[in-house]
Protein backbone atom coordinates (compact mmCIF):
# COMPACT_ATOMS: atom_id res chain seq x y z
CA UNK A 1 0.00 0.00 0.00
CA UNK A 2 0.95 3.55 -0.12
CA UNK A 3 0.74 6.81 -2.00
CA UNK A 4 -1.83 6.95 -4.83
CA UNK A 5 -0.07 9.76 -6.55
CA UNK A 6 3.24 8.61 -6.12
CA UNK A 7 2.46 5.08 -6.97
CA UNK A 8 1.26 6.38 -10.42
CA UNK A 9 4.34 8.64 -10.99
CA UNK A 10 6.20 5.39 -10.38
CA UNK A 11 4.00 3.20 -12.62
CA UNK A 12 4.51 5.88 -15.35
CA UNK A 13 7.90 5.34 -15.21
CA UNK A 14 7.66 1.58 -15.32
CA UNK A 15 5.70 1.74 -18.64
CA UNK A 16 8.04 4.47 -20.12
CA UNK A 17 11.08 2.06 -19.05
CA UNK A 18 9.18 -0.49 -20.54
CA UNK A 19 9.42 -2.73 -17.85
CA UNK A 20 8.02 -6.24 -16.89
CA UNK A 21 6.02 -6.74 -13.60
CA UNK A 22 5.35 -9.92 -11.58
CA UNK A 23 3.49 -10.03 -8.03
CA UNK A 24 4.62 -12.16 -5.22
CA UNK A 25 3.74 -15.16 -5.58
CA UNK A 26 4.34 -18.31 -3.31
CA UNK A 27 7.66 -20.24 -3.83
CA UNK A 28 8.22 -22.89 -6.37
CA UNK A 29 7.83 -26.33 -4.79
CA UNK A 30 11.12 -26.86 -5.50
CA UNK A 31 14.31 -24.79 -3.93
CA UNK A 32 16.12 -22.62 -6.36
CA UNK A 33 19.34 -22.83 -6.73
CA UNK A 34 20.03 -19.91 -9.01
CA UNK A 35 20.19 -17.17 -6.39
CA UNK A 36 18.31 -14.95 -8.32
CA UNK A 37 15.42 -14.50 -6.69
CA UNK A 38 14.75 -10.84 -5.32
CA UNK A 39 12.89 -11.78 -2.58
CA UNK A 40 13.90 -15.36 -1.65
CA UNK A 41 11.57 -18.18 -0.80
CA UNK A 42 12.68 -17.91 3.06
CA UNK A 43 12.12 -14.59 3.28
CA UNK A 44 8.07 -14.30 2.92
CA UNK A 45 7.60 -17.44 5.14
CA UNK A 46 4.28 -15.90 6.10
CA UNK A 47 1.57 -17.22 2.91
CA UNK A 48 -0.33 -13.52 4.43
CA UNK A 49 2.50 -11.95 2.90
CA UNK A 50 1.87 -13.24 -0.35
CA UNK A 51 -0.13 -10.16 -1.97
CA UNK A 52 0.09 -6.91 -3.61
CA UNK A 53 -2.52 -4.31 -3.19
CA UNK A 54 -3.44 -1.01 -2.91
CA UNK A 55 -0.43 0.95 -4.35
CA UNK A 56 1.17 -2.45 -5.19
CA UNK A 57 -1.49 -3.30 -7.81
CA UNK A 58 -1.17 0.13 -9.87
CA UNK A 59 2.53 -0.53 -10.02
CA UNK A 60 1.86 -4.19 -11.48
CA UNK A 61 -0.62 -2.64 -13.83
CA UNK A 62 2.00 -0.33 -15.07
CA UNK A 63 4.20 -3.33 -16.59
CA UNK A 64 4.63 -3.85 -20.18
CA UNK A 65 4.67 -7.68 -19.15
CA UNK A 66 2.46 -8.47 -16.31
CA UNK A 67 3.76 -11.72 -14.81
CA UNK A 68 1.91 -14.16 -11.99
CA UNK A 69 3.10 -17.00 -11.46
CA UNK A 70 2.24 -19.63 -8.88
CA UNK A 71 -0.51 -18.66 -6.24
CA UNK A 72 -0.13 -15.01 -5.57
CA UNK A 73 -2.61 -12.76 -4.87
CA UNK A 74 -3.37 -9.48 -6.38
CA UNK A 75 -6.00 -7.38 -4.88
CA UNK A 76 -7.55 -3.62 -4.92
CA UNK A 77 -9.88 -1.56 -2.85
CA UNK A 78 -11.00 2.30 -2.35
CA UNK A 79 -8.19 4.20 -2.20
CA UNK A 80 -7.92 6.87 0.56
CA UNK A 81 -6.95 10.46 0.77
CA UNK A 82 -3.66 10.12 2.32
CA UNK A 83 -3.89 13.74 4.38
CA UNK A 84 -6.52 15.74 4.87
CA UNK A 85 -5.19 19.50 5.39
CA UNK A 86 -6.44 21.14 8.50
CA UNK A 87 -9.26 23.15 8.23
CA UNK A 88 -10.45 20.74 5.01
CA UNK A 89 -14.54 20.84 4.28
CA UNK A 90 -16.46 17.96 3.42
CA UNK A 91 -16.70 20.00 0.11
CA UNK A 92 -12.76 20.46 -0.50
CA UNK A 93 -12.32 16.41 0.49
CA UNK A 94 -14.86 15.55 -2.41
CA UNK A 95 -13.43 18.04 -4.95
CA UNK A 96 -10.08 16.15 -4.01
CA UNK A 97 -11.59 12.33 -3.70
CA UNK A 98 -13.13 13.18 -7.73
CA UNK A 99 -9.52 14.30 -8.64
CA UNK A 100 -8.32 10.81 -7.58
CA UNK A 101 -10.63 9.14 -9.38
CA UNK A 102 -10.32 10.88 -12.61
CA UNK A 103 -6.57 10.41 -12.44
CA UNK A 104 -7.18 7.00 -11.73
CA UNK A 105 -9.36 6.31 -14.46
CA UNK A 106 -6.95 8.11 -17.17
CA UNK A 107 -3.77 6.33 -15.40
CA UNK A 108 -6.04 2.92 -16.01
CA UNK A 109 -6.56 4.02 -19.69
CA UNK A 110 -3.53 4.33 -20.52
CA UNK A 111 -2.09 1.16 -18.75
CA UNK A 112 -4.53 -0.83 -20.84
CA UNK A 113 -6.61 -1.74 -17.70
CA UNK A 114 -10.38 -2.14 -18.60
CA UNK A 115 -12.67 -0.13 -16.22
CA UNK A 116 -14.34 -2.41 -14.49
CA UNK A 117 -11.22 -2.20 -12.30
CA UNK A 118 -11.73 1.19 -11.16
CA UNK A 119 -15.55 0.52 -10.62
CA UNK A 120 -14.10 -2.60 -8.43
CA UNK A 121 -11.54 -0.61 -6.52
CA UNK A 122 -14.12 1.99 -5.61
CA UNK A 123 -16.96 -0.58 -4.94
CA UNK A 124 -14.48 -1.86 -1.88
CA UNK A 125 -13.70 0.02 1.29
CA UNK A 126 -10.22 1.11 2.00
CA UNK A 127 -9.97 -1.45 5.25
CA UNK A 128 -11.10 -4.75 2.75
CA UNK A 129 -9.47 -5.73 -0.58
CA UNK A 130 -11.64 -7.22 -3.03
CA UNK A 131 -8.95 -10.42 -4.75
CA UNK A 132 -8.78 -10.18 -8.43
CA UNK A 133 -10.13 -13.90 -9.69
CA UNK A 134 -7.26 -16.33 -11.98
CA UNK A 135 -9.91 -15.70 -14.55
CA UNK A 136 -9.64 -11.81 -14.65
CA UNK A 137 -5.90 -12.19 -14.47
CA UNK A 138 -5.82 -14.49 -17.46
CA UNK A 139 -9.04 -12.62 -19.52
CA UNK A 140 -7.99 -8.82 -18.00
CA UNK A 141 -4.29 -7.95 -16.90
CA UNK A 142 -1.91 -10.85 -18.06
CA UNK A 143 0.94 -10.83 -21.15
CA UNK A 144 1.78 -7.85 -23.40
CA UNK A 145 1.06 -4.20 -23.15
CA UNK A 146 -0.81 -3.89 -26.31
CA UNK A 147 2.34 -1.64 -27.37
CA UNK A 148 4.83 -4.08 -26.65
CA UNK A 149 2.62 -7.10 -28.05
CA UNK A 150 2.30 -5.00 -31.58
CA UNK A 151 6.46 -4.47 -31.59
CA UNK A 152 6.92 -8.13 -30.98
CA UNK A 153 4.03 -9.08 -33.76
CA UNK A 154 5.86 -6.77 -36.26
CA UNK A 155 9.43 -8.07 -35.27
CA UNK A 156 8.94 -11.44 -34.40
CA UNK A 157 5.74 -12.97 -36.48
CA UNK A 158 3.78 -13.66 -32.91
CA UNK A 159 0.24 -13.51 -35.05
CA UNK A 160 0.32 -17.04 -35.08
CA UNK A 161 0.47 -16.63 -30.97
CA UNK A 162 3.47 -19.06 -30.72
CA UNK A 163 6.32 -17.86 -28.50
CA UNK A 164 7.85 -21.56 -27.79
CA UNK A 165 10.06 -21.37 -30.41
CA UNK A 166 14.06 -20.82 -29.69
CA UNK A 167 14.67 -18.10 -32.67
CA UNK A 168 11.13 -16.30 -31.83
CA UNK A 169 12.30 -16.41 -27.78
CA UNK A 170 15.42 -14.87 -29.09
CA UNK A 171 13.98 -12.04 -30.85
CA UNK A 172 11.24 -11.45 -27.76
CA UNK A 173 14.40 -11.01 -25.60
CA UNK A 174 16.29 -8.71 -28.27
CA UNK A 175 13.42 -6.40 -28.66
CA UNK A 176 12.27 -6.58 -24.92
CA UNK A 177 16.21 -5.10 -24.53
CA UNK A 178 16.21 -2.75 -27.44
CA UNK A 179 13.09 -1.16 -25.80
CA UNK A 180 14.82 -0.73 -22.50
CA UNK A 181 17.66 0.45 -23.76
CA UNK A 182 16.02 3.14 -25.86
CA UNK A 183 13.80 4.27 -22.44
Amino acid sequence: GGNVFEALQIGYLIRRLHLSTDAPSRPPPTARSSGSEIIRPLDLTNSRNYLCTSACFLLYVAGSYREFVWAGRLGLHSPQIERKPIGATANDIAVATADMRDKLKDYFGQMHVPEKYLDLMYSVPPMEVRWISQTEFNTDLKGYSPEVRAILDAKCNLRGGTEASTDTQRCISKTKTELRNEA
